[in-house]
C-alpha cells in the first residue's frame, strides 16, 4: 500500500496556521488577564481615601449631605484616586512581560470609562434637577456596571467589587440621603480595600 507524502510547503503553511492559533489564544488569555494589571496597591489607596472622605465629612467638617461641598470633597476624592491609579497602573504595567503596558489602560478606559461618564451625565442632571438623593446610587451602580464590563473575564476578586457596588448602588437609590455616606464609604471604601488586599497578595502587587 503506498503512502501519499505530505508536501513540505503544505506542511510549512499547516505549521504556520497552528503558530498563528496559539498566538491568537495567547493574546486573548493575556488580554482576558489584562483587567488584573490594574494595581491592588491603587484599590487599595482608593478605599482609604474613600474613608477618609467620609471621616472628614462627617466628624472633621461635618458637611451636609447633598450640599455642594458634600458633592466637591467626593468629587476631589475621585480625582485623587484616578490621579493615583494612573501612576500605580503605569508602573505596573511597566513590569509586566513584553511591555504590555497599554493593553490595561485600554481596558479601564473602554470597560470602566463609558459606565463612567454616563454616570457622570446623569449625576449631573439629577444635581439640576434638584435631586441629590439620587447621586450615590449613580456613582456606585456606574462603577459596578464598568468594573463588570471591564472585568468580564477577570478572577472573582474583580467580579465581586463590581457586583457588590453595583448592588450598593441599587440599594442606595431606596434608601435615604442620610445614608449616602455609609454606602459610599461601603462601596468605595472597604470593597476596594478588600479586592485590593486580595489582588495585591495574588496577582502581583
Amino acid at each position: 500500500m503506498s503512502r501519499s507524502v505530505e508536501p513540505p510547503a503544505v506542511r510549512e503553511v499547516a505549521a504556520a496556521r497552528a503558530m498563528d492559533d496559539l498566538r491568537f489564544i495567547r493574546t486573548a488569555m493575556e488580554d482576558a488577564s489584562g483587567f488584573t494589571s490594574v494595581p491592588g496597591a491603587w484599590l487599595a489607596v482608593v478605599g482609604g481615601v474613600a474613608l477618609g472622605t467620609v471621616a472628614y465629612l462627617r466628624w472633621g467638617a461635618d458637611i451636609a449631605t447633598g450640599s455642594p461641598r458634600w458633592v466637591v470633597s467626593w468629587a476631589l476624592a475621585a480625582a485623587l484616586s484616578i490621579a493615583t491609579g494612573v501612576l500605580l497602573m503605569r508602573r505596573k504595567a511597566s513590569g509586566a512581560p513584553g511591555g504590555r503596558a497599554s493593553r490595561p489602560g485600554r481596558k479601564l478606559v473602554l470597560g470602566v470609562g463609558a459606565p463612567l461618564v454616563a454616570g457622570l451625565l446623569a449625576s449631573l442632571g439629577a444635581w439640576r434637577a434638584g435631586v441629590p438623593d439620587l447621586l450615590p446610587g449613580l456613582w456606585l451602580a456606574s462603577y459596578g456596571a464598568g468594573v463588570l464590563a471591564g472585568g468580564a473575564f477577570s478572577p472573582r476578586p474583580v467580579l465581586a467589587l463590581g457586583g457588590c457596588c453595583l448592588a450598593l448602588g441599587g440599594a442606595a437609590f431606596f434608601a435615604p440621603l442620610a445614608f449616602a455616606d455609609a454606602f459610599l464609604g461601603a462601596g468605595f471604601g472597604v470593597l476596594h480595600l478588600a479586592c485590593g488586599l486580595v489582588i495585591a497578595r495574588r496577582h502581583g502587587g
